[in-house]
């Protein structure tokens, strides 16, 4: 996977399904910037996500995980566990996207718990302002033609960094592929100087 990181440079990016943090360190000698872990489409627990992140983030990599939808618990215990942001599938739609941002942000901007024993805040060592301003990715994918038709308005969204096309299930929701679906996601993030993949 390659994407451009809203400034127009590419980064290059892989996707990590498999429990080993070893392929996480492989990844990272390859070359690769970012690992997406994903939570979404494998059976990988929470231990292992977090080795993930760890190690990705000692190799210099920046560390998201697509989760399984938006639920606000699941979301704050990744980014607990130091995670640099999240990869949130069908959104929709705006509202979908400003609820994804909504669990990565503390009140009163959002619903996310502050957990500062965590890694992500040292385990309570991080001074606290630092803790909560610590920036947080929110990619949203476009994977329906709702999301497709609205997609401008999702990437306008305060707190989405990040489009990801979803082709496979775009063209499932279309029953078929979608000409210059990526085109029009590539110009709705470019548009909102956001990154786009």
């Amino acid at each position: 996977m390659t994407g451009t990181d809203g400034t127009g440079g590419p980064r290059w990016a892989a996707w990590v399904k498999l429990d080993s943090w070893e392929s996480t360190a492989i990844l990272a000698h390859a070359g690769i910037e970012v690992i997406v872990i994903d939570a979404e489409h494998t059976m990988l627990d929470p231990s292992a996500i977090a080795r993930h992140i760890a190690v990705g983030q000692a190799h210099g990599m920046r560390a998201l995980v697509r989760v399984p939808d938006r639920g606000a618990s699941f979301v704050q215990r990744v980014l607990d566990a130091g995670a640099d942001g999240i990869v949130v599938p069908h959104v929709d739609g705006p509202s979908d996207a400003a609820e994804a941002v909504s669990a990565t942000r503390f009140a009163p901007e959002g619903r996310r718990g502050s957990g500062a024993t965590s890694r992500a805040g040292a385990w309570g060592r991080r001074p606290r302002a630092d803790y909560l301003a610590r920036p947080v990715e929110v990619i949203a994918q476009i994977e329906s033609l709702a999301a497709l038709e609205s997609v401008a308005e999702i990437a306008a969204v305060d707190g989405v960094t990040g489009l990801l096309l979803g082709a496979a299930d775009l063209a499932l929701d279309a029953g078929g592929a979608v000409a210059d679906a990526d085109a029009a996601v590539a110009a709705a993030a470019r548009a909102h100087g956001i990154a786009a993949g």
